[in-house]
């Protein structure tokens, strides 16, 4: 079987928090603008 090796996994994991935290941000800021009256993934 094949492994990652964990310093592969840490950063794979990192980079996903990093990202989700990143769009977390953006929205928190997006709100603070008021640029959330036309958000598009409000269906």
């Amino acid at each position: 079987e094949d492994f990652l090796p964990p310093g592969i996994l840490i950063h794979l994991i990192i980079s996903l928090t990093t990202k989700l935290d990143l769009d977390e941000i953006s929205k928190e800021q997006a709100m603070h603008k008021g640029t959330f009256s036309h958000d598009p993934f409000q269906l």
